[in-house]
């Protein structure tokens, strides 16, 4: 609210005054987990914090398959298994009766073999023939410093942000039964890697804003600048005995 355009705004659950822990946990088909534990509360005069881990896992649901032979075919992992976790922290500091300083960080690593396609119409809908199984990783990560003084009418605000994140992709993008389907060629024709694909993406970035903001007899006013820096780097690749093959931007 009264946010200027491009305002830095971070949410995240404050630490509680007193001491506080919790523990979920749940379970469903596919051998879905979740869990989570937060723990929060004071660390010592005028310091509380909070710190919070999530993890979540599920199986694979569809059913990918390997040809060995023209009528041979060995059962793999599933695909679509994922698993996640996330851990997240946040430090509050009354550094004075005006000043208050915030800083809070977070990491999450996320894995999944995701499907590249499915075959619509498949009498054995739904399933894969990929090889090797997709792999789709994330890691990801920010840390933010927020520093709020109040002058006495006037309020100065400063936030500080870094963000992080890493992404990593490869996959076999020639479905055996897809392929099949197409060419009439039987499903173990394509069990080589035909076509493998890969993104690898990078990217960091460091956000400022600064704002003052008041109010003087029914004028409420906010002033302020905000700045951002961003660098990226990505690379989508494909490797193929049949296929133009290399590194593109």
């Amino acid at each position: 609210q009264n946010s200027l355009a491009g305002a830095v705004n971070i949410l995240t659950t404050f630490p509680s005054e007193s001491v506080q822990f919790s523990l979920g946990a749940e379970y469903g088909n596919f051998d879905q987990v979740r869990l989570s534990a937060n723990a929060s509360g004071a660390l010592a005069e005028n310091i509380r914090g909070r710190v919070s881990l999530r993890h979540y896992q599920r199986d694979g649901d569809i059913q990918n398959f390997v040809f060995t032979g023209p009528t041979s075919v060995t059962s793999n992992e599933d695909i679509r298994e994922r698993s996640t976790t996330a851990l997240s922290g946040k430090l509050i500091i009354d550094a004075s009766n005006t000043t208050e300083i915030a800083l809070s960080g977070r990491y999450q690593t996320d894995d999944r073999t995701p499907t590249t396609g499915l075959l619509l119409g498949d009498p054995d809908f739904p399933r894969n023939a990929l090889g090797p199984l997709p792999d789709n990783t994330i890691d990801a990560g920010g840390a933010s410093l927020k520093v709020t003084h109040d002058f006495g009418g006037v309020q100065l605000t400063s936030i500080t942000g870094f963000d992080a994140y890493e992404f990593a992709f490869s996959a076999d993008i020639t479905d055996g039964f897809i392929a099949s389907a197409g060419s009439g060629a039987p499903p173990f024709v394509f069990a080589p890697e035909i076509a493998l694909r890969t993104i690898d993406e990078e990217s960091t970035q460091w956000r400022q804003e600064v704002r003052l903001d008041g109010a003087t007899n029914n004028l409420v006013w906010e002033i302020g600048a905000s700045a951002l820096l961003r660098d990226i780097e990505s690379t989508t690749g494909q490797s193929s005995p049949v296929l133009p093959s290399g590194d593109f931007l």
